[in-house]
């Protein structure tokens, strides 16, 4: 925590202390569980990712501090629920089982944060427009563009509708 600018010192013993609260949560539930290590970053969009090669949570304190107490709290039990449904071996990504983990260590279970992201240094990315049954406009980055062309189904987070056709509009953002 020393390293990082002083600004984000308090969110981050924040975020340390719900890591432990998930860490003694989750050897509670499951006591073969092995705990990830913890890492901060300030840049970017993303909340928060789990590394599963290294076994690390990352946490961006700079969105946590926008965000507060409950944005770090559903954060950081999202992430380590990732560590936990791995060594369970409940598989990859945001599924039913990985659902029920993040909600047993008192996350809502969504895989979406709701903090904004205006102002957040970024890097820019082109976004790819898809368009739902109900006509909703979706921007998608160019993975998941790639992927849905190939036929990978992709729902909206806070409608659950799925992504049925791209309107050929794109943008640098």
């Amino acid at each position: 925590m020393e390293d990082l600018p002083s600004e984000y010192r308090d969110t981050a013993k924040n975020v340390w202390n719900e890591f432990l609260r998930c860490r003694n949560d989750a050897e509670a539930l499951w006591a073969h569980v092995r705990p990830p290590e913890l890492r901060f970053y300030t840049h970017g969009a993303a909340a928060g990712m789990y590394h599963r090669r290294t076994r690390k949570v990352s946490i961006n304190v700079g969105l946590m501090r926008k965000g507060g107490a409950e944005a770090i709290a559903n954060t950081v039990s999202h992430e380590y629920a990732h560590a936990v449904a791995e060594t369970l071996e409940l598989g990859t990504g945001h599924g039913l089982l990985w659902k029920k983990v993040h909600r047993a260590l008192g996350g809502s279970g969504n895989r979406c944060h709701t903090i904004s992201t205006e102002g957040v240094k970024a890097r820019r990315t082109r976004k790819y427009y898809w368009i739902t049954k109900s006509g909703r406009e979706v921007p998608m980055g160019a993975i998941q563009h790639k992927r849905a062309l190939r036929g990978t189904v992709y729902r909206v987070c806070d409608t659950g509708e799925n992504l049925v056709e791209f309107t050929g509009k794109h943008e640098l953002s």
